[in-house]
């Protein structure tokens, strides 16, 4: 079994673009993988009903081993591939579902972050980073032809969303020598000490060349072949309940990228009964004279002043209290370039290959510019106790594990982490859980929305009449929330149902084994890596049984 899995990784490794290899594995070799020729990948219709082939052919092979037969650890990586696979499954069918581009997780906003960040350790990187930028009109040219099929399907994204993103792509373009792929280029040129001085400048040379012949006409290109699409784009913008499949679709997501099995009523009702909880938790903070528009801490630890870099050391050193000792962890923290500020996200981790666990860099978007607080949350979110914590724990499980993302677990652990940190900021008690209850009562609303957008057909008006609900009666806000909702769909949920998750986890550990401290569970949790919260649920005894045993 265990050879077993040594061969899928390097299978799936082997298949995979250069840039998902470059990002999961410093030295390929080591793990039995020889690089093939640079590549961007591959995005044709065709590739992904390919690909669920090969995932039926994976779970066959998979399920001639005997489970009984294995290890407590191999049956760990049994039942998480066998329902990763099972879950993958669901969605053979519903391929041009798949939207590739958006304007805030598209690819077109996505890849020059990432190829930013594609560190040079050796001469070879240098000219697999070249290859990849003089594959871009190809890669945009299948992407267009992918976006062209969703169109003859009555798949088109609406108008207003198609128009964000050709805006992104004919603004991508600009001087090369000002562009900031050509600045990070340079930078991590400059620490190459196995250049010398004159191949750094014929790479600076051929970067500008590609830039200018490649990358920017293809963002061009992209923007004027999306034009093409206008026309076939819905006269209303509405959600996947309005197109045939669109919520089976939407129930994938929710089973495949989120790992969550709950039922769409079943995940109604969770959401409602958490909005009932956060709403009494802040109507008796304010009952109670909590200030939660001005709230006073009451010991300070983090100034207004205070840098990211320190925040994050402090938030290291609080999660001592409730959450295991991991070794010394190193980090930087970056600035998301100006020319995709208004494209990404307010914060992300960027996670380092297996092999090299301590390359671990958080980007911060100064656009949203968060306050003291925001900015406390949102690295525990991204830091302490969040993904640059977590992944520590995920760097030691077996290779095979990293090809599981499971959206729920890792990031209903980044919010758990963002709201857990309420209670670092030096409030009360009732105020820090007033704080955090408004926080999640945000979420819920928004995921309410993501929920019946998607499954019940809600349209704009009804978003907008269950926001005045909860007092919210800015139009323009509405209108953005209900377009990001339309593009990026079960995205709130993949965050607050994996919270809420989380949340259930706990409160059955707790039932189970009432002595049960904070940090076991927190060790459990992160131990058992990347699963689907079903199997999770099905492990919980196994915790508790070994805390009775102590």
């Amino acid at each position: 079994f265990d050879a077993f899995c040594t061969q899928v990784f390097q299978e799936e490794m082997a298949q995979a673009g250069t840039l998902d290899l470059h990002y999961t594995l410093l030295r390929p070799e080591a793990f039995g993988i020889s690089p093939g020729e640079p590549k961007l990948g591959v995005c044709t219709l065709e590739d992904m009903i390919q690909s669920g082939a090969a995932v039926q052919e994976l779970a066959d092979r998979l399920a001639a081993f005997d489970r009984s037969l294995l290890t407590e650890d191999q049956a760990l990586v049994y039942d998480a591939l066998s329902e990763t696979l099972r879950a993958s499954l669901m969605g053979r069918g519903l391929e041009l579902y798949e939207q590739p581009l958006a304007p805030t997780i598209g690819v077109q906003a996505q890849l020059p972050i990432l190829l930013s960040e594609y560190v040079f350790r050796s001469k070879q990187d240098v000219h697999d980073y070249l290859a990849l930028l003089s594959q871009f009109p190809d890669y945009f040219s299948a992407l267009t032809a992918f976006e062209q099929k969703k169109a003859e399907a009555g798949l088109c994204m609406n108008a207003e969303s198609l128009e964000k993103v050709i805006s992104q792509c004919q603004n991508f373009p600009s001087d090369a020598k000002n562009h900031f792929l050509t600045a990070s280029f340079e930078e991590r040129l400059a620490g190459c000490s196995f250049l010398t001085s004159n191949q750094k400048i014929s790479y600076e040379i051929q970067q500008q060349k590609l830039l200018a012949d490649a990358v920017f006409p293809a963002y061009e290109q992209l923007a004027s072949d999306l034009g093409d699409l206008r026309g076939y784009c819905p006269e209303e913008p509405l959600g996947l309940a309005h197109v045939p499949n669109g919520t089976s679709y939407f129930q994938w997501l929710l089973t495949y990228q989120i790992g969550s099995d709950r039922t769409i009523s079943e995940i109604r009702d969770l959401l409602e009964e958490q909005i009932a909880t956060d709403y009494e938790t802040i109507l008796e903070a304010v009952r109670n004279g909590v200030d939660l528009l001005h709230p006073v801490s009451e010991h300070p630890l983090f100034d207004t002043d205070t840098d990211p870099e320190t925040i994050l050391h402090r938030l290291a050193l609080k999660c001592t209290l409730d959450f295991p000792d991991v070794p010394a962890i190193s980090w930087k923290i970056k600035t998301v370039p100006d020319s995709l500020a208004f494209t990404l996200s307010p914060a992300f981790f960027l996670t380092p290959p297996l092999d090299i666990p301590e390359e671990n860099i958080i980007y911060i978007n100064p656009v949203y510019e968060p306050d003291e607080k925001e900015l406390v949350t949102t690295l525990a979110h991204e830091g302490y106790p969040g993904h640059l914590y977590q992944n520590t724990f995920e760097s030691s499980l077996p290779p095979i594990r990293s090809l599981f993302y499971i959206g729920g677990y890792t990031e209903g652990w980044g919010l758990y982490s963002e709201l857990y940190a309420y209670d670092f900021l030096g409030y009360s008690t009732e105020t820090a859980s007033a704080l955090r209850a408004l926080s999640s009562l945000n979420y819920a609303i928004c995921s309410v929305l993501d929920l019946e957008v998607h499954t019940s057909g809600w349209t704009e008006e009804d978003c907008s009449n269950y926001l005045q609900s909860f007092g919210i009666t800015d139009a323009e806000q509405a209108h953005s929330l209900y377009l990001t909702i339309l593009e990026e769909p079960a995205n709130y949920l993949k965050y607050y149902l994996g919270y809420l998750e989380i949340c259930k986890l706990k409160e059955s550990a707790f039932a189970l084994s009432p002595d049960l401290s904070l940090m076991e569970f927190h060790r459990w949790f992160l131990e058992e890596g990347p699963t689907p919260f079903s199997l999770l649920q099905k492990d919980l005894p196994d915790l508790c049984h070994e805390n009775s045993l102590k």
